[in-house]
């Protein structure tokens, strides 16, 4: 059997959209931490909360790039509000012998728009509205949430994703 992964929507939109803000935190105001999220941002890191052997090679990470160093996203934020991101996509092989991951040459492409409340990222896109925490320190961006399952493919609850992307 041969299913194919769309990875960017466990990896982006497939964060469990919640967050708490503390008001006594020191933030940047909205507008300043929305004029220093717009442009262009590719990831760096991509960590899970617990080791993954998401390629399936008998040694787990939490670093999901070291598992399969070819997949890569990158978030382009516009001052107009609006977002493109851009993912590689995966392809997940299961048969007799075991499963394999593999980077695939297409990509994924989503696009909405996107604002800023305090620290919390809210996106939509195809109608779906979604809130991730961020961290936004100088020119690296922190996005952090869970993951859930998409179709048939069942993950973990309670593992979180870290992801970081760099300026460009």
């Amino acid at each position: 059997m041969k299913t194919r992964l769309l990875f960017v929507l466990i990896a982006v939109s497939a964060f469990v959209f919640s967050c708490t803000f503390d008001d006594s935190e020191d933030v940047l105001s909205e507008e300043t931490t929305a004029s220093s999220l717009i442009g262009t941002w590719d990831l760096t890191s991509f960590r899970y909360s617990e080791a993954v052997d998401a390629n399936f090679d008998g040694d787990a990470s939490e670093e999901f790039l070291e598992e399969l160093p070819c997949f890569n996203i990158i978030l382009i934020f516009n001052e107009d509000g609006t977002f493109n991101s851009t993912a590689i996509d995966i392809e997940l092989i299961v048969d007799i012998g075991g499963a394999t991951l593999d980077c695939l040459e297409t990509t994924t492409l989503t696009a909405g728009t996107w604002s800023l409340d305090g620290t919390t990222l809210i996106t939509i896109s195809d109608g779906m509205i979604t809130e991730t925490p961020l961290d936004l320190d100088g020119d690296t961006l922190t996005l952090m949430g869970g993951v859930f399952g998409v179709g048939e493919v069942e993950v973990d609850e309670d593992i979180t994703v870290t992801l970081v992307f760099d300026r460009q």
